[in-house]
């Protein structure tokens, strides 16, 4: 159930704390496991209604970290 948001906050503090700006969470190799078919992110009402300006949906696949494709997916 991981937002969009918190994924994009998780590129942003990874992306400081290396001081590595040019490449997705900061240089880091990111493994990410789990069900596609989980259950929806809990997003209260107020905070779709800011979030709906920098994402389509809420799901993690729209994060802005993930949109260069700059991914090998296995």
């Amino acid at each position: 159930m991981l937002r969009a948001d918190v994924l994009d906050a998780i590129d942003f503090r990874l992306k400081h704390a290396r001081r590595n700006y040019n490449q997705p969470f900061g240089g880091v190799q990111v493994l990410m496991i789990g069900d596609l078919f989980q259950l929806p992110p809990i997003v209260r009402d107020h905070e779709w209604d800011v979030l709906r300006n920098y994402y389509q949906t809420i799901w993690f696949f729209d994060a802005q970290a993930l949109q260069p494709k700059r991914f090998r997916i296995y």
